[in-house]
Order: structure tokens, then C-alpha cells, then sequence
């Protein structure tokens, strides 16, 4: 049986962003691959909106309607890592990518590509982008902006962790933990999809958030789970045990 790829994408006022991403259409109206365009595997897009006011929610809710992708629309910013852990409790999909709204699909065989290698490496995660964590305990990181595993790593690893808040450091985190439950982050520097960054932030509604204190708040988090050795697997708290998840009413 072939595998399903469930594409998990967290949105905040990114609306023409996810509009490149998901059916290739630039903001000068020329057109190139997207995700929706993707027709050689089995492939399932969900949306995590996090109350976006850019005209994104309502561009998505027409996507939903005509059946071309899950949607999950929150009454709040919930963050990153706990808009991935909706997506991901939602998801029908043997192969998971967690990603950020703001990126381009730049061939069309862009998923088969990323599966094919997946298949070669089961205890593997994977990431377009790897950075060196400077700071003990010293290591590579995957960036959180895309990332895949297998549905397996979810009971091996664990979920993201939603203590992160609206997000920075949850990829290091996620990382470390991988490799301590003996799985190998893998940066794929030929990944077929392309992240534009930080789209989220230019907008209006985010200068209300104070990034660098954000940053050294789960800077410091993360330390402290360093400290205490804490890589066990884990679960969202409102994760049911059969693994269905209490979704926002609509």
C-alpha cells in the first residue's frame, strides 16, 4: 500500500504566503507549483489557523469547503508547537511534515522526493535546515520551519512540546530528544521546498509579541530540561488515549 503524507501547516497572517504554498500563486498573480497541485502521491494538507485578521482564515475556510484541505481554525494564537499537535492529532498520514506557512514548493515531485528518501531511513527525522547549537549540550538541530518523520516517532519520541509557547526553541528541544530516543536528525540540503522565514512577523498583530524575551524564556526551558535529563516521550495533556483530539468548535 502506498504511504500517506499528511502535511501539517501552522498559519498566522500569512495570507499570501500560504496562497504561494499550498496553490503556487505569487502576489503578481503568475503561477508555479504548490501543494495542491501535487497529484503523484497520496497526500492530505492541514491547516492550523491561529486567529488570523489578514483575510487568510477566510481564504482557507473557501479551501475547506471545496474539500481541498482539513482546517483548523483556533479563537486565539495558540503557537506553533500546539498548532503542529492539532494538525498532527488529525492526521491520517504513514509520513508527517510539520511546517510553517511561509513556504514553495519548488518541483512538482516535491513530496515523492522527501518519501523516497524516508523510506530509506525509518529512525530518521529530517529537515531541510541544520543549525549548531553553541550552548551545552553542543549539538546540530534541525530548523522547525520543515520537518518530517514517521508516524512512529510519535509514540518513540513524543509530540511537540506545547510549554514552548507561540514557539522558538521547540526544534532544538524536539531535536535533542530525538537523538536520545536513538533516532538521527538528517539535514536534506536538496529538500524540494523552499522557507521563505519570519513572514509571520512582519505583520501588524506581532509587534504586540516580545520576541527576544519569548526567546530567552524557552532558551532558558530548554536548559532546564537539559539539567534534569527529561527526553521522555510525551503526550499533549488534552490528547485523548485513543488518540482522537477535542477540536475547536467551527
Amino acid at each position: 500500500m502506498a504511504s500517506i503524507i499528511s502535511v501539517v501547516i501552522v498559519n498566522w497572517n500569512t495570507l499570501p504566503w500560504i496562497q504561494l504554498y499550498l496553490e503556487g500563486i505569487r502576489q503578481d498573480e503568475t503561477e508555479t507549483y504548490g501543494l495542491l497541485k501535487i497529484t503523484d502521491v497520496k497526500l492530505e494538507v492541514i491547516v492550523v489557523d491561529n486567529a488570523s485578521t489578514d483575510g487568510s482564515l477566510e481564504y482557507l475556510t473557501n479551501l475547506e469547503k471545496d474539500g481541498r484541505i482539513k482546517l483548523i481554525a483556533n479563537d486565539r494564537n495558540l503557537g506553533y508547537p500546539r498548532g503542529l499537535n492539532q494538525g498532527l492529532a488529525l492526521a491520517e498520514g504513514d509520513l508527517l511534515l510539520s511546517s510553517n506557512s511561509d513556504c514553495e514548493v519548488l518541483r512538482p515531485d516535491a513530496l515523492s522526493w522527501i518519501l523516497r528518501v524516508a523510506q530509506k531511513h525509518p529512525k530518521t527525522l529530517f529537515g531541510q535546515q541544520a543549525t549548531y547549537l553553541k550552548d551545552p549540550p553542543c549539538f546540530g538541530y534541525l530548523q522547525g520551519h520543515l520537518i518530517a518523520f514517521w508516524r512512529s516517532f510519535l509514540e518513540d519520541v513524543g509530540w511537540w512540546r506545547e510549554d514552548f509557547g507561540l514557539g522558538f526553541y521547540e526544534d532544538v528541544e524536539l531535536s535533542w530528544r530525538a537523538m536520545k530516543n536513538g533516532y538521527v536528525p538528517l539535514e536534506l540540503r536538496l529538500w524540494p521546498i523552499f522557507h521563505h522565514g519570519a513572514r509571520s512577523y512582519l505583520y501588524r498583530d506581532a509587534g504586540a509579541i516580545d520576541f527576544p524575551k519569548l526567546k530567552e524564556k524557552n532558551k532558558a526551558l530548554f536548559k532546564d530540561l537539559v539539567a534534569r535529563n527529561d527526553y521522555e516521550p510525551r503526550r499533549p495533556k488534552w490528547l485523548s488515549t485513543n488518540g482522537s483530539s477535542p477540536l475547536p468548535a467551527r
